[in-house]
């Protein structure tokens, strides 16, 4: 995930630098971070793009509401084609 975030650098609205500590801290330490919505896409070996669903906080952002779902990033390195990673 990180070399496919790196390979955006320079993107509007991607922070950057972006660092394993950071995504540990600000995205999968949270609560509500759900793995099972973590999706990866490999040309072979190499990771070439990754998406992530899931729910929210409830109210008291003590426990996971399911009311609703989102899809919260999808990101394709830009050296691949967005419609093939896609399929």
């Amino acid at each position: 995930m990180m070399a496919i975030w790196q390979s955006r650098a320079g993107q509007s609205g991607l922070a950057q630098p972006i660092s394993v500590e950071l995504l540990e801290q600000r995205v999968f330490g949270k609560i509500y971070f759900d793995y099972a919505g973590l999706f990866l896409a490999f040309d072979g070996d190499r990771p070439v793009g990754f998406a992530h669903a899931g729910f929210g906080p409830n109210q008291k952002h003590g426990h996971l509401s399911t009311e609703a779902g989102v899809v919260c990033m999808v990101m394709v390195r830009p050296d691949c084609p967005e419609d093939q990673v896609a399929a």
